[in-house]
Parts: structure tokens; sequence; C-alpha cells
């Protein structure tokens, strides 16, 4: 029984051989030719991608994009009706198991203050998780991970009930209903995402004008960066060539990078 099914279990391995063979082809494709470009890759499951990539083409320069850092952030400054310009925060671990190592609101005088109390109080008040965009999916299993771990994870509450044992078990309806556990929910997103492309279609066909604005995803200002050598920080997944200690060398972690000129450059930091 699963949720999304994109990253690990039954669904997550079986997309994974799905999908890293036509990764392969594609850096075949770079190699010849375009061998200095950056593939920026946004296809789950990440990790699995990331590491596949590196392992059979470690000389392609790539990095694996997703949205559930900056987005989890906003979601968290929406909660404590904080404007998200005025929060900070440090995020490392592996794609969708990556956790918030400080969230901090910036102070008038400058400083910084840890969130974390705020956020547990919030939730031991009943006052979060406020609803989200999707009703189906009410974001309870993380605040109540929050209270156990510590630490906010990055990834959605639908994601995170599939990777403990602690949500989702035989017999147990109760705690499906309690967290507000959206099983088999990914077959029901696509439907509707689809439904939203063909409507997003029809609007473009028969629009005078299309305003294109800048999304939270990091791939626009990484090609930015790249081109005119302004820096930027992004959240990236990459071989983990020491990024993280305590986890496999050469495995896929995600982690702050610094992007430039010179491309992206993964910051080390140190024992999770």
């Amino acid at each position: 029984r699963q949720t999304i099914a994109d990253t690990l279990g039954v669904g997550g391995i079986m997309r994974g051989l799905r999908t890293v063979p036509h990764l392969w082809k594609i850096c075949e494709d770079m190699l010849a030719v375009c061998p200095q470009a950056i593939m920026l890759q946004y296809v789950n499951p990440m990790a699995i991608n990331t590491w596949a990539i590196a392992e059979k083409y470690p000389d392609i320069k790539q990095v694996g994009l997703c949205h559930s850092v900056q987005g989890t952030a906003m979601e968290l400054a929406h909660d404590l009706d904080i404007p998200y310009e005025e929060i900070r925060y440090r995020s490392a671990g592996i794609n969708h198991m990556a956790f918030y190592l400080k969230f901090e609101h910036r102070q008038p005088d400058g400083s910084y203050r840890n969130l974390y109390p705020d956020l547990l109080r919030a939730y031991s008040e009943g006052r979060v998780p406020k609803p989200g965009w999707n009703p189906r999916c009410p974001n309870r299993v993380r605040y109540e991970m929050l209270k156990r771990l510590g630490y906010f994870v990055t990834e959605s509450s639908e994601h995170f009930a599939e990777y403990t044992p602690y949500f989702i078990k035989d017999g147990r309806e109760d705690l499906i209903e309690k967290f507000g556990i959206p099983l088999d929910e990914y077959p029901k997103r696509c439907i509707e995402q689809i439904e939203r492309w063909k409507g997003q279609a029809e609007a473009y066909r028969s629009a005078d004008k299309i305003e294109v604005e800048q999304s939270k995803e990091y791939a626009s200002s990484i090609m930015n960066s790249v081109w005119t050598g302004e820096p930027s920080v992004i959240y990236g997944n990459v071989r983990n060539n020491g990024c993280i200690t305590s986890l496999p060398y050469n495995c896929a972690a995600e982690v702050p990078c610094l992007v430039d000129a010179s491309g992206v450059q993964p910051t080390f930091i140190g024992d999770l």
C-alpha cells in the first residue's frame, strides 16, 4: 500500500528500472554532442536516478532537482504567518528524506530566531498544519514526526508516510484516518494534472499574450548563474563526495549548492 510510490518500495523501484535506461541514453547523447553541458534532472526516483547516472557516467555534469526544500519552507512560513522572504534555512539529507537543520526567522535587528519551538507549540495547540493546496493531504504526518525527531522533513506527508513503518499498517485504518494519509494518491493526481494541462493548452492557444513568471523551481536560476556568473544557492541532488560524512561515499545526497559560472558546487555538511 503506497500513496505516491515514486521513491522507494515496489512503485519506486519499478519506476527507477523504467527511468534509468532512458537517462543513460541522454547521457550518451550529451557525451557525443555537449560533454560540458549540465544535466538538470527533475525525474523521480531522484536518488536512484542521480546515483545511477553518477555510477555509469561519472564525467557527466548533473544535478537532480526537486521542489520539496523551498516548497516546504513556503508551507511552514504560511503555517506560522511569516513572510517567506524573512525565513532562513539549511537542509540536508537524501532526496525526499532531507531535514531542516536550521529553520529561522529574521528579526528586526538582523539576528535570527529558531522557529522549531514555534512549530512544535503550534502543532500541540492544534493551529497547524493549515489547509494546503490539496485537501486530500493534510500534512499531519510530518508534524507528528517533528515531535519525535526534533527536525522537520522536507518532503510531503503523503510521501513521508511511505518511508517509515509507523503510519501505513495492516489492520490500522485508524492511523490512515487520524493522519489523513491519502492511499493511491498519485493516480488521482495524474488524472487531475492531465486535465489541467489540457486547460492550459487551450488557454495558450487562444491567448493574445502569455505572461511568463519565474517559478520556485531552480532550473532558471541555475541557467542564469552559469551563464552570467551571478551566484545563487540551490538545493541539489549530487554525488556524495564527502558532503555528508555520515552517508555512504558516492551515494546521492541532497545538499545546498553554490551555482555560478563554475557550475553547480555542493557544499560541505558533515555528519547528520
